[in-house]
């Protein structure tokens, strides 16, 4: 900086992360390692209509304007799109057709007997749209999705289609012009016309049930959901882990839960894979580590939001004392003095490689990585102070490091587990770590991981995100010491698992009719290979 500043000055907004429940910083790491498995996909993103929906809306934009040799503006085609959005959500709203999870879902249903498609109109914002980031955007276009469409080289907010979403818009155009009237398909694709009879609009619901695909839509959606012979990293990286699925679904007779595919994906060393299946079952292996991983550090900040609310603890010695007094009572026969050594070497000794100590988690549940964190995270729906937590939630963090370990160890594999963002504690840092300081009691390790992993790297995580109207601190330090900024206890942090677009991928694959699925009597969906 070579001019000097001569008065006080404001220094530049940070241009940091967004926000969300990201309150210590560790689960970009995560979400990196499933764009490498599952790019394309997201976890809402799970039925075929939608993409041959928004495919229609910006062929038939593009269509019309080529028709009539006129020009396109992309404040037109948003109108035009929510238009069609608009009327597809009510459509099926009136029909009585689940719409879960689709955006705009829960947009207000007008009792007018014209209605006005906007979205305003219809209670919905703008950014609610089937084509944001969040929702089916990111498989519609973009590199790493299925490149239906592509944005408008000179339009910005508008796009154009490739050849395979034409393919996708026309196989959905089909439909439309056989289940439509003339009247209701001319002002479907009027662009001018956004006024409707109320009592017409149900009509359109069989046109484009969103859980009857056609048989074209489905075929031109597979192509590119699961392209063959492709030359495209990525999409040699989503096919390889899509067949890694399959291989787990049709190598069971059974019906098998997402948590059964989960867990055969992660421990299974019978399934005969070829090697660029097996590399995206390792890679898939070091994505469970790290989750458990971040659970584990998050469960434990938890924790101390519970100790500052129930029991009014201000410092990391208190915290640490607490979380060492619980692992005594909940594990009498563990040593804390020498806890960290004594887990260390029993890991260690159960198998000589990440390839043994996997598959040992079929029989042995000390190293049922899956199971574990399933478990933690259902524990942590539970606002109490239950002492098992803790040592759950250690244990499960001293089994990650060894099986790091194992990783780093083997040529092959150590770039599973090596990522360069190291102030997230990433899965190789965590390992050496921990490593370092086996030889020290259990309360001093606490100590030192609370400071230095929860609480600085809270506040340093949080600082950089908030923003003049938006805070993401839930501590502070004060004359008290630490503080809860949480307006009431039942706001202390419950962690979960992150969706991993597991359920997102098997439920695409189910509507491809590539496997079968139901649901159960218990609320879960069950799968099954394709006869």
């Amino acid at each position: 900086m070579n001019a000097i500043a001569h008065a006080p000055f404001f220094l530049p907004p940070h241009k940091g992360e967004p926000g969300g429940v990201d309150y210590l910083g560790l689960r970009a790491i995560n979400l990196e390692m499933m764009d490498e498995l599952l790019p394309g996909l997201n976890n809402v993103a799970n039925r075929i209509r939608p993409f041959s929906l928004l495919a229609w809306t910006i062929w038939a934009y593009e269509d019309s304007h080529r028709e009539h040799g006129t020009l396109m503006a992309a404040k037109e085609y948003a109108l035009f799109r929510e238009k069609i959005e608009a009327l597809f959500i009510m459509s099926h709203q009136l029909a009585g057709i689940s719409l879960t999870g689709t955006a705009g879902a829960q947009q207000r249903i007008d009792q007018r007997k014209l209605t006005t498609l906007k979205f305003p109109s219809m209670g919905r914002q703008h950014a609610n749209s089937l084509i944001n980031a969040v929702n089916y955007g990111p498989g519609l276009k973009g590199n790493s999705g299925y490149q239906f469409a592509y944005s408008h080289p000179e339009i910005p907010q508008a796009f154009l289609v490739t050849k395979a979403g034409a393919r996708l818009a026309l196989a959905l155009d089909e439909r439309l012009r056989k289940k439509l009237s003339d009247t209701n398909y001319a002002f479907l694709r009027a662009l001018d016309d956004f006024e409707i009879s109320t009592e017409n609009v149900e009509a359109f619901a069989t046109a484009w049930n969103i859980e009857k695909p056609s048989k074209q839509e489905k075929i031109q959606f597979f192509s590119r959901f699961y392209p063959t012979n492709s030359s495209v990293p990525q999409e040699q990286e989503r096919s390889a882990t899509l067949d890694l699925i399959l291989a787990v679904v049709n190598s069971n007779s059974e019906y098998q839960t997402v948590g059964d595919i989960r867990r055969t994906m992660t421990m299974s060393n019978s399934l005969d894979l070829p090697d660029d299946v097996v590399r995206a079952q390792w890679r898939w292996r070091a994505l469970q580590l790290r989750q458990a991983q971040r659970l584990a550090l998050e469960s434990l900040f938890g924790y101390i939001e519970r100790c500052i609310w129930q029991e009014d603890m201000h410092s990391t010695l208190q915290y640490a004392a607490r979380m060492t007094e619980a692992v005594s009572s909940s594990r009498p026969t563990w040593d804390v003095n020498s806890v960290l050594a004594d887990r260390l070497a029993q890991f260690s000794g159960m198998a000589a490689s990440a390839h043994a100590l996997f598959e040992s988690g079929w029989t042995n549940s000390e190293c049922d990585i899956v199971s574990l964190s399933a478990d933690l995270a259902q524990e942590m729906k539970n606002l109490s102070l239950k002492d098992d937590v803790i040592a759950q939630a250690l244990d499960l963090l001293i089994l990650v490091s060894v099986f790091t370990e194992h990783f780093l160890s083997d040529h092959d594999l150590k770039k599973y587990v090596i990522n360069r963002s190291t102030t997230r504690l990433p899965l190789d840092a965590w390992a050496i770590m921990v490593r370092s300081r086996s030889g020290e009691s259990l309360q001093v390790f606490l100590e030192q991981l609370i400071e230095t992993w929860l609480i600085s790297q809270h506040l340093g995580v949080a600082a950089s995100r908030s923003s003049l109207d938006s805070s993401r601190m839930r501590l502070s330090i004060d004359d008290a010491g630490i503080s809860s900024l949480l307006e009431a206890e039942s706001q202390c942090w419950s962690p979960g698992l992150t969706a991993d677009r597991v359920i997102t991928a098997l439920s695409l694959l189910s509507e491809c009719g590539k496997i079968e699925s139901y649901l159960g009597e218990d609320n879960q969906i069950y799968y099954l290979g394709s006869t």
